[in-house]
């Protein structure tokens, strides 16, 4: 089959190892049966595609259960294969390989994986300082005892 489903113009999304052809045009024929059921409702439409939607649904299981199974026995000496499968099944995908082309630090556009770092750097060691001269400590001079002072933060005043 070419990948695409000419009746309604879409490709075929990311195909299952588990499923085969057979359940592959069950699952075309559920999807008839439900388009029909919306267009002419009917209590014997819904009773069709509610006895294949269960029938679908079973195999699909089945045919997951049993390709998972044989998958783990195959590489039943191989823990690097198990663990790919592992991370597959739950979506721990490898780092992403989005690239930063370009920032903006202190108005200023800057480019380049060395820059970037260097930026990136410069932020994150003087963020702490920043904040500090940010806050502003007062002292209340209505104070009851002389010794006593009393600390009032103001963060980021503008």
């Amino acid at each position: 089959s070419s990948g695409i489903n000419a009746e309604y113009g879409r490709g075929v999304r990311n195909m299952k190892p588990w499923m085969l052809e057979w359940l592959r045009c069950a699952c075309a024929r559920k999807n008839s049966l439900y388009r029909t059921f919306v267009q002419h409702p009917s209590l014997e439409n819904k009773m069709k595609y509610t006895k294949m939607k269960k029938f679908v649904t079973k195999h699909i299981r089945l045919a997951k259960s049993r390709y998972y199974k044989q998958y783990f026995e195959r590489y039943n000496f191989n823990s690097k294969k198990q663990w790919q499968m592992i991370n597959q099944l739950l979506n721990r995908n490898k780092k992403s390989k989005t690239k930063i082309g370009k920032i903006i630090h202190n108005g200023n556009s800057i480019s380049g994986n060395s820059n970037i770092a260097e930026a990136f750097n410069d932020y994150f060691t003087n963020i702490a300082q920043k904040l500090k001269d940010k806050i502003t400590c007062s002292i209340n001079p209505k104070s009851s005892a002389p010794s006593e002072n009393t600390y009032t933060p103001t963060m980021f005043p503008d």
